[in-house]
């Protein structure tokens, strides 16, 4: 049995606006999670940023404040050799800077006694930095 033109008319409006309050209700859905994601976003790059400098990675520039970390000893085989200043031995892969925000290299090792531990620093070959361009006493951060 066949359905009227105007209620058929009438069904297909209905299953129309369905589908367009569904399309709708979706996007909803969509904008909301892509707001949520873009804070969650922008908190980690936050989060990400901040442990670059503190645990190591990947380089995105100086920090804003330098803390002197050691104190350049020798250089041996191409390698920066230091004493660390302070209680605050820097981490394996740490960006390591001259006082004036030169990138030098990464943090390579970490050795010696608790009580006076030294630290071993590649130099970054996209610088050009040289380990032997180093003088006993040069403060590194």
């Amino acid at each position: 049995m066949a359905l009227p033109q105007e209620v058929a008319v009438e069904v297909a409006s209905a299953v129309v606006a369905v589908a367009l309050v569904a399309v709708v209700a979706v996007a909803a859905v969509v904008v909301a999670v892509s707001e949520v994601s873009n804070i969650k976003l922008k908190n980690l790059k936050e989060q990400l940023t901040y442990h670059c400098f503190v645990i190591g990675g990947y380089n995105m520039g100086p920090p804003e404040r330098l803390a002197v970390v050691a104190e350049v000893t020798h250089d041996c085989e191409g390698v920066i050799v230091g004493m660390v200043k302070g209680n605050a031995v820097p981490l394996l892969a740490r960006m390591i800077w001259t006082e004036n925000k030169q990138l030098i290299g990464k943090v390579e090792d970490v050795f010696g006694p608790k009580h006076a531990p030294g630290i071993a620093v590649t130099p970054d070959t996209n610088t050009g930095v040289k380990a032997e361009s180093f003088k006993t006493g040069d403060k590194v951060s």
